[in-house]
């Protein structure tokens, strides 16, 4: 009896030996192209939308910090460009989409945490054909979801996700990878944007913020076992129906370079974040819009400290090795940094 990675290698060949017998590789849809109808360089009218039980101006939560490399608003206009992006399909973009739909597997999803490999290009050559390697939104995370021929998901998002491991073509792990939000664990903020194909042209619709558990990416090849920290976009909840922070149970995670800007209902209404500072001491970094306060709490949600913010702004020294979690209240309007 053949074992499971001779079978796989079987498989994998099989599948090369088809595409090179192929002009190219084939799309399961057809595009169209209307040159001219998505700039590069309008920007996505997005509207509003609920955040914490508060309908706001989505333009004043989805982050544009260009500066900081948070400009999702951005990166969704290279996405959908004519040029670079999905409303060329010549793009190395859409080759990709193609590509992870049409090998053995035909994975839904294609990601930028992939890497090159020697017949696919990953997320960072892809990005960099995009333009962005000379662009602050370079460090934003995307995945493309295939939902039918005339409808995407993109997610983006900010946050850090951790650094890959490698793998051989024999399926084996040789080194782990290590992910900055524990697998399993919910990633906060992530945000999904509809994307559809009306009369030729591919525009988004509503975007959702949201999170989704941490997961390995799957590379859709005989090499899946190099792990690849990325995100569960199948199991994507909107705020609404899991509201990260707002419990000890449900606590954001963070790590060093996490940065948040978090919204409070009312002023009394604490958000909950947790931090696991690892080898070395990390700083809880707070700044609010009014007066804000924060309380860090060890891993057994004791009260350690109680802090009231000094010029709005309030920092807590974590010791290394040790798991804490933290509250912050007080202001409408509140960054949260870790560093």
């Amino acid at each position: 009896m053949m074992g499971k990675s001779s079978v796989r290698l079987i498989a994998f060949f099989c599948c090369v030996a088809a595409l090179l017998s192929c002009t190219g590789v084939y799309a399961i849809w057809s595009y169209f192209y209307a040159p001219d109808t998505a700039s590069l360089y309008t920007r996505p009218t997005l509207g509003s939308f609920t955040y914490g039980g508060t309908v706001v101006d989505y333009n004043d939560v989805l982050p544009t910090d260009t500066e900081n490399g948070k400009d999702h608003l951005e990166l969704l206009e290279r996405i959908l460009s004519n040029t670079v992006g999905l409303n060329n399909p010549d793009s190395a973009l859409v080759n990709q989409i193609e590509w992870a739909n049409n090998i053995v597997y035909r994975n839904k999803v294609w990601g930028t945490m992939s890497k090159d490999i020697w017949i696919s290009q990953g997320g960072d050559t892809v990005k960099t054909q995009m333009g962005l390697s000379d662009s602050e939104i370079y460090n934003l995370a995307f995945m493309i979801q295939t939902v039918s021929s005339t409808q995407y998901y993109v997610y983006t998002t900010s946050v850090s996700l951790g650094t890959a491991g490698d793998g051989s073509v024999w399926g084996g792990n040789s080194k782990p990878g290590s992910p900055n939000i524990p697998i399993g664990q919910y990633i906060y903020e992530i945000y999904r944007t509809n994307v559809v194909l009306e009369n030729g042209v591919w525009v988004q619709k509503e975007t959702t913020v949201g999170s989704a558990p941490s997961a390995w990416y799957d590379e859709n090849l005989y090499q899946t076992k190099r792990q690849i920290p990325s995100f569960d976009v199948y199991n994507f909840t909107p705020y609404g129906q899991r509201k990260m922070g707002s419990t000890s149970g449900m606590p954001i995670y963070t790590y060093p370079g996490y940065a948040l800007t978090v919204y409070p209902d009312k002023s009394d209404e604490a958000w909950y974040f947790t931090v696991q500072a690892k080898n070395a001491a990390q700083i809880i970094t707070v700044t609010g819009d009014d007066a804000v306060v924060l309380k860090v709490y060890d891993a057994g949600m004791n009260l350690l400290s109680t802090i009231e913010a000094t010029d709005l702004t309030c920092t807590y020294v974590c010791n290394a090795s040790t798991v804490y979690y933290f509250t912050v209240e007080g202001a409408s309007k509140i960054t949260v940094s870790v560093t």
